[in-house]
């Protein structure tokens, strides 16, 4: 399983997630599954940009993000 790296305010904006979703962010960025944007493009067009990551990229990357 794969997941998505993408600007939050665009992935919000799109529709994509809510503003006060679960998903792990660092305020900036969102990480969720790829089957969530799977989902979406079915009536929706890609017309921004996003980073595909696998399982380990996508657990480092939360794990630094709420580093203290």
């Amino acid at each position: 399983m794969n997941y998505i790296k993408i600007n939050k305010q665009i992935a919000v904006e799109k529709g994509i997630i809510k503003e006060n979703s679960f998903f792990p962010t660092n305020g900036t960025e969102v990480i969720f599954k790829k089957d969530i944007l799977t989902i979406w493009e079915e009536n929706n067009k890609v017309d921004f940009d996003f980073e595909n990551i696998k399982p380990a990229e996508a657990l480092k990357t939360i794990e630094e993000w709420h580093k203290i």
